[in-house]
């Protein structure tokens, strides 16, 4: 390949992954990095995850979190000896949360029916722990939609203030793409917020057209 088309392709490259992070927003997958976060430092340390365990332990100490490992009953799908996963019990119903601490690799946070990945540098590992902190205090909460036979769409985590907005608002990433937004109109759907206490669940029912 000539030198000025692999440096264009290069550069192509570079560009469009710049973009894509930029673009992907907070939902089930990997939690990107906006555009003003990228002129923060902590959003270039890296860390690894495991080094987190006690300090994640003493953070949320008064809500008595565990932590496992793969030899404990139930978490042999961790991914190795070194990989931990921090629970903390939800005393009012079964949504618990948990913390997959992933060696040199990840941060996995998991509640309700919604889990979310997150990159192993500083600033994202405080992004983790402010949203943990928020559903614990019942800021924030868990979405799903599904359409009205079961089908699951997507889900993502949403705040006490939006639970009331246009679920294609809350849920764009899924009204985006012509062919969930036709079948959820054809449809109908069903939305479930969770929350760490229930007694703030909603659920938004939408009859098919």
């Amino acid at each position: 390949m000539p030198v000025g088309a692999f440096l264009y392709n290069y550069l192509f490259f570079i560009l469009f992954s710049l973009l894509f992070i930029s673009a992907v927003p907070k939902r089930c997958g990997f939690f990107a990095m906006k555009g003003n976060e990228r002129m923060n430092e902590k959003y270039k340390v890296e860390i690894n995850p495991i080094d987190k365990e006690e300090e994640l332990l003493e953070i949320f100490r008064e809500y008595k979190p565990t932590s496992y490992s793969i030899t404990d009953e139930g978490y042999d799908w961790l991914e190795n000896n070194q990989s931990k996963c921090i629970v903390i019990k939800n005393p009012y119903c079964e949504n618990d949360v948990e913390i997959e601490l992933e060696n040199m690799d990840q941060i996995t946070l998991f509640f309700a029916d919604f889990h979310t990945h997150y990159f192993a540098y500083q600033g994202y590992y405080d992004d983790m722990v402010r949203t943990v902190k928020s559903i614990l205090m019942n800021e924030t909460c868990s979405g799903v939609i599904k359409n009205l036979n079961g089908k699951w769409f997507g889900s993502t985590l949403a705040e006490k203030s939006e639970i009331g907005k246009d679920p294609q608002v809350v849920f764009d990433f899924i009204f985006n793409i012509d062919e969930f937004r036709r079948n959820l109109s054809e449809n109908g759907y069903k939305i479930n917020y969770c929350f760490w206490d229930p007694v703030d669940d909603s659920v938004i029912v939408h009859d098919k057209h």
